[in-house]
């Protein structure tokens, strides 16, 4: 993500930008099972074990990306499924994923 297209889907400062997105790629990338390109956004499926430190992201995430539309859903699976939609998403996917998040192939580790 520029800085330009960071500046407008996110309100953190740029040093707590940067170390969110470290965190996010230490904690929550590492244990995407799955990435899917959303017309509108991305999304990510996670073992259902991982749905409370989703949902902490969730909440953090609404705050300062608040142009973005945040959601953890249930999938028949059993796996929780963590969705990002609105302007701005794609540029956030390629971002964090390094790669387009339109892959369905299955992800055991992040190439962030």
């Amino acid at each position: 993500m520029t800085k330009d297209s960071a500046d407008t889907v996110c309100s953190l400062p740029p040093a707590e930008l940067e170390a969110r997105r470290r965190s996010i790629r230490a904690e929550i990338l590492p244990l995407v099972e799955r990435t899917l390109a959303l017309a509108d956004g991305f999304a990510c499926d996670f073992a259902a074990s991982m749905r409370m430190k989703l949902e902490q992201l969730v909440a953090l995430e609404r705050d300062c990306c608040a142009s973005l539309a945040w959601q953890v859903l249930d999938l028949p699976s059993g796996r929780v499924r963590l969705e990002v939609r609105g302007d701005g998403a794609a540029a956030l996917a390629h971002s964090l994923l390094g790669d387009d998040p339109g892959t369905t192939t299955a992800r055991t580790s992040c190439c962030c």
